[in-house]
């Protein structure tokens, strides 16, 4: 085998694990703090207008929307110092945040729905 070949592999390889992490990471629910009220949840999603994956997220939370649940969009090309505010780099981000506005859970992609359901529960 060339040294070529080597490199190529080498890459090949490395490449393929970061995919495998970085895949494992989309939609997965993480906490960033503790509830400071309970009360109604508000699910704060920052969006693209092209993006995919943003319908899905958005159907998601309309489907979880209701009296204790509440599905605010923001566009996040349209709206940059909300995004800012809330550490935004890439869409869709899911905030949920508490009755004081305080963000607990947080993803970036498509989360399940049992995943989120069972957030929205810890927060209520």
């Amino acid at each position: 085998m060339g040294g070529g070949v080597i490199v190529a592999v080498a890459v090949l390889a490395v490449a393929t694990i970061f995919g495998l992490v970085w895949r494992s990471r989309q939609g997965r629910l993480v906490r960033v703090a503790e509830a400071a009220a309970s009360g109604p949840v508000t699910l704060l999603q920052f969006s693209a207008p092209a993006c995919g994956p943003c319908r899905q997220v958005r159907a998601l939370c309309e489907s979880l929307a209701g009296p204790d649940v509440r599905h605010v969009e923001v566009d996040a090309a349209a709206d940059p110092d909300r995004s800012r505010e809330f550490d935004v780099l890439r869409t869709p981000t899911l905030l949920v945040l508490d009755a004081a506005g305080t963000p607990v859970w947080r993803t970036v992609g498509v989360p399940r729905r049992a995943d989120l359901e069972a957030a929205l529960a810890g927060v209520r």
